[in-house]
């Protein structure tokens, strides 16, 4: 059980069946497990997961939890987050 408040576990859980494919989420720098649940539930639904470098999170733990425990494959520097969320905007991913 994860106890952030507020949860971005909640947003992505509820999101992932009504978005599914057409859903990306990229989870940023935190100091809780929290993100972790909700990714899952994104890919679980056919979306595309992507984590923050832990190496370039402010505090790394939200984003290298996940990577422990996902293995999230697209880790993504400041730098190319913009990029990122742009490209599966406009249907390139």
């Amino acid at each position: 059980m994860n106890y952030s408040r507020p949860s971005i576990d909640v947003t992505l859980d509820t999101a992932a069946p009504v978005y599914g494919p057409r859903m990306a989420a990229l989870l940023l720098s935190g100091g809780n497990t929290d993100g972790t649940e909700g990714l899952g539930e994104v890919r679980e639904f056919g979306g595309m997961i992507a984590v923050q470098d832990p190496l370039d999170a402010e505090v790394d733990y939200m984003p290298k939890h996940a990577l422990q425990t996902l293995g999230v494959k697209l880790v993504l520097k400041n730098g190319m987050m913009a990029d990122f969320i742009n490209a599966f905007a406009a249907g390139r991913l």
